[in-house]
């Protein structure tokens, strides 16, 4: 009886993490859009973002494009732009559909929105 009761358990803490691990993976087909998401990302002509972007938005811009899922705390080390001056930046991007942050723990990774307009006039 003992151990018919410790065998449901067992059974039961099995189902759960499949069910948790089956509803947390990501289908093959959105991972395999993401990447080629990001590979067209990479492609971008920076040169086209001259007249809409000032030169620490530039910088920004090229940071998260070749570092894709880069954090705030990154982009001021490698620029030397302020944490203030980079976080005005950000939002004001985000609010200009084209920077993604995500929030990981206490720091945020920075994307290239691939929804946003810029995208389409920005490639080769």
């Amino acid at each position: 009886m003992i151990v018919g009761l410790i065998l449901g358990i067992a059974l039961l803490a099995l189902g759960g993490l499949a069910f948790f691990l089956y509803t947390k993976m990501k289908p093959v087909e959105e991972v395999i859009e993401e990447k080629r998401s990001q590979e067209q990302i990479k492609t971008l002509n920076m040169d086209k973002f001259e007249g809409f972007l000032n030169e620490n938005e530039l910088l920004v811009v090229k940071e998260v494009k070749d570092n894709p899922g880069i954090s705030q705390a990154q982009i001021v080390q490698k620029t030397g732009i302020s944490k203030s001056t980079l976080s005005r930046i950000v939002a004001k991007m985000e609010r200009k559909g084209l920077l993604k942050k995500k929030s990981v723990g206490m720091s945020h990774q920075l994307y290239i929105d691939k929804e946003s307009s810029f995208l389409k006039y920005a490639k080769k």
